[in-house]
């Protein structure tokens, strides 16, 4: 940032929210201003920058606590600010529909371009200089990929200043690659030489792959370096006796030369020989040269890792070549330079046997603390410290999924338990627990407070602060900790009496892991084909008694002959047992030609509806209670001249009659079960109250006429047997087909779409609206979600890649929601 005067860019706000960051300059010195929710937090530089040089500016917010860094033309050193917002708000609450990025000033008009009103403690003043390399969250923002902007067409002079503070290396963020040419490179296939240098916390990702038919390759294994190479015969696997996944630098040299292969690491610290199978000698690959992943052009040995490498890398060599991953064909998840390591977050293994250590804070009579946890269990040790004899003790547990702090002091112990809600559904909480003498008070999510004024008024402690669980020199005598297991998940962004806890620098530890957390796919194990067959097996268990299932399509019936004759005069009873999750659908329908006279059984918005017309007027009965929670249920009609009476289960329901004196039921052959044939769909209606849909989805069985059974149905038309693994939804076969939900329909600005799909396949349509030129499309594609709309100015997509390529297509349920919106004059879609 370079600034002409005292103004600058700002800012991440949410309506008029009290949850916002801004950055500002004010009486030209930097202010960085965060607000949780619970009050701001302002953080004043001493450095003044309305200099005309260039400065960098970092601002920090981890939970409660900020930090102000202005690195500046000429200085000595850096100057830091750090500070803590008030209150137990910890979480930075923005809405994807809501809440804007705004750099170098606000609209003159907020109310109208952007609907937010600006804190009032914030200036409005525009920034008047020089910006480059904006960054959020580490991940790069293109200062002219903007949705809307005025006053920003000039560029500005790259900044001479700083160029080569960050230059060392380049960062992998765990989602991405980097596809170089080969052609840039001599690569021969008798040799192939590649050194680098890597330093990493993750266990696994593919750090270099070169291939086609034959493959050299490089990855991390549980720590361990894996080099294999394959000529053609079969693959030469060498693997390292230690774990290079510790934040330290570690050097690499792969040399093959024919069927032989070196690894060396660190100056030959392991120096691993391998030779390959067969006679061949040589390395044929194809186009491209990998780094830190593959794409989807790729399609990889069996027995090569897919997931991408999270870390640092520098100093690459391919041959006698320099190779900067920078400078490539096609890349994702890069970032020039490699700062110093910062682990958020900590992972705890399944043996529950893993902890971790900090340095020694006494609680005293104030303490803060808060941190974010990610879990699928219901109890487990979150923190622990105490004194030497454990009769002061602070520990903070997962217990049946509740959390719950315990005190201890004198050996007197009191509890603060959080409200009757369960934490350990696999997704991020954040805990903030606050002690100001007596008083504790504990915050999870902003939203459910919890505290109590009872408690010890100072508790001095002096082990370490454990988190996870404990070494096996402390045993925990609280009862409530003692029967604690350890932690199985993830504890991340911790920090102690508002100071940030940098886990690449702890002081003890065990079985843990310092990468992202992997707790929403545990119980995931990566394959390599979809886990149902493309066509549907017809082995399923049938129960002969489960009757007949119905919507298999929308003219889906049976059809039965010679009833009509025993309906015409009555008195008549049908009975029929049905199972449906549908609102509407028809479970039994008989008319004459014309569709007047009738009798009719069937659902309408989940009510059971009876109704008869003998020409002269209707009868129409109804349950007031709703029946499609796909249960079983039996429906029990009678009509006795012009009245009726519905019975469900057993119960009385309602009784009916029909306007004038006709008695006689004059209907025709066939009468319809679970359905109506398509041409008699429309005349049918009126007597149907315009259900939404005929067809009955689901089951009907031990269909009774006075007493004695249906005959067998002249046809069955789209059905088949009932089966108890029947699962609600609707099926398309491999070889196509589609359902019309809507046989008109606008989008207009703003559409939401929520399905549910359990593929068998990669590929194929999910949802279509289209006319000649403007289309929405929701799609699956090579194992990924597409979600592409296009109004005639282009197509803009949304693209959800999968966290391994047969993630969707494992046998489970996957819940999808796109969206559509219209907002600063632009179309956005979200998925």
């Amino acid at each position: 940032m370079r600034s002409e005067d005292g103004r600058i860019k700002r800012q991440v706000a949410d309506d008029v929210q009290k949850d916002y960051l801004a950055l500002e300059i004010r009486d030209s010195k930097v202010v960085f201003t965060f607000n949780l929710g619970s009050g701001s937090a302002k953080l004043v530089s001493k450095t003044m920058v309305n200099n005309g040089k260039w400065h960098h500016i970092i601002a920090e917010r981890i939970g409660k606590s900020g930090k102000l860094t202005i690195q500046s033309t000429g200085a000595n050193g850096d100057d830091i600010v750090e500070g803590s917002s008030p209150g137990t708000s910890s979480v930075l609450e923005l809405s994807t529909h809501k809440s804007i990025f705004l750099v170098g000033g606000v609209p003159e008009i907020a109310e109208q371009s952007f609907p937010h009103k600006v804190p009032l403690e914030l200036t409005t003043e525009p920034f008047n200089g020089g910006m480059e390399d904006l960054k959020f969250d580490d991940e790069p923002v293109g200062l002219w990929n903007f949705v809307e902007a005025k006053n920003n067409k000039v560029g500005y002079p790259q900044r001479d200043f700083m160029q080569e503070i960050f230059t060392e290396g380049v960062y992998f963020n765990g989602q991405g690659y980097a596809a170089l040419s080969r052609n840039d490179f001599q690569i021969r296939g008798e040799r192939t030489q590649v050194s680098f240098q890597f330093k990493t916390y993750a266990a696994d990702g593919l750090l270099f792959y070169i291939g086609l038919k034959d493959y050299f390759s490089l990855e991390l294994a549980g720590g361990h370096l894996l080099f294999r190479f394959d000529l053609g015969k079969g693959a030469a696997v060498a693997r390292s006796n230690d774990v290079y996944n510790n934040g330290s630098w570690t050097s690499v040299n792969l040399d093959r030369n024919s069927k032989i292969g070196i690894m060396s690491i660190n100056n030959r610290v392991e120096d691993i020989r391998v030779e390959s199978k067969g006679n061949l000698k040589t390395l044929e690959i194809g186009e491209d040269i990998y780094i830190g992943g593959i794409d989807n052009a790729v399609v990889p040995p069996r027995e090569m890792t897919t997931t991408s490498f999270e870390g640092c890398l520098k100093n690459f060599n391919l041959g006698t070549l320099n190779l900067n991953p920078m400078k490539n064909k096609r890349s994702k998840g890069l970032i020039k330079g490699c700062v110093e390591k910062i682990a958020r977050i900590v992972t705890f293994p399944a043996s529950k046997s893993g902890y971790i250590a900090l340095k020694p804070v006494s609680i005293g009579s104030m303490f803060d603390v808060t941190f974010k946890i990610k879990t699928k269990e219901i109890n487990g040790l979150l923190l622990f410290a105490s004194d030497l004899s454990q009769s002061n003790v602070f520990a903070v547990v997962m217990s049946e999924g509740q959390i719950k702090v315990v005190e201890t002091a004198n050996n007197e112990e009191s509890q603060l338990a959080s409200l009757p809600f369960t934490y350990n559904d696999g997704k991020w909480h954040y805990i903030s627990i606050m002690k100001m003498g007596r008083e504790l008070s504990m915050s999870i999510d902003d939203t459910n407070v919890v505290n109590y004024s009872t408690g010890p008024e100072q508790i001095d402690l002096d082990t370490a602060i454990y988190l996870g669980g404990l070494p096996s020199s402390v045993t925990a005598t609280s009862v409530l900790v003692s029967d604690m297991p350890g932690f199985l998940g993830c504890i991340g962004d911790i920090t102690i009496n508002k100071k940030f806890q940098n886990l690449a620098n702890l002081k003890e530890s065990k079985g843990i892991s310092l990468t992202d957390c992997p707790v929403e796919r545990a119980d995931l194990t990566p394959v390599r084909t979809c886990a149902l067959p493309a066509t549907r097996s017809d082995n399923r268990t049938i129960d002969s008694t489960a009757g007949t299932r119905y919507g298999l399509t929308i003219s889906s019936r049976s059809e039965y002959l010679n009833l009509g004759f025993k309906l015409r005069l009555g008195p008549n009873t049908i009975i029929a047992t049905f199972r449906t999750s549908a609102p509407d659908g028809v479970i039994f329908y008989t008319s004459d030609k014309k569709h007047v006279d009738h009798l009719t059984i069937f659902m309408l918005k989940g009510k059971v509806f009876f109704g008869f017309d003998f020409g002269s007027g209707p009868a129409s009965m109804s349950s007031t209670e709703t029946y499609n929670d796909n249960e079983w249920h039996i429906v029990k009609v009678v009509r006795r001249g012009k009245e009726g009476s519905l019975f469900i289960d057993g119960k009385f329901i309602i009784k009916g009659s029909s306007e004038k004196t006709l008695k006689t039921l004059n209907v025709i052959d066939p009468s319809f079960v679970g359905g109506l044939p398509e041409n008699e769909i429309r005349n049918a209606l009126r007597n149907l109250k315009n259900v939404s849909y005929t067809g009955f989805l689901g089951c009907i069985k031990d269909l009774i006429l006075d007493n004695k059974p249906f005959p067998n149905p002249a046809q069955n038309v789209n059905t088949t047997d009932c089966s108890s693994f029947d699962e609600s939804g609707a099926f398309f076969g491999i070889n196509g087909g589609y359902l019309i939900p809507a046989d008109r329909f606008k989008v207009h600005t703003n559409m939401d779409i929520q399905l549910e799909i359990r593929p068998r396949t990669q590929e194929g349509v999910l949802l279509s609206v289209h006319n000649k030129t403007d289309y929405v499309v929701l799609q699956m594609t090579g194992g990924d979600i597409v979600f592409t709309v296009d109004n005639g100015a282009g197509p803009i997509t949304a693209r959800y890649k999968a966290s391994f390529k047969f993630y969707l297509c494992d046998g489970n349920w996957h819940s999808i929601n796109g969206k559509l919106y219209y907002i600063f004059n632009r179309d956005v879609c979200l998925l």
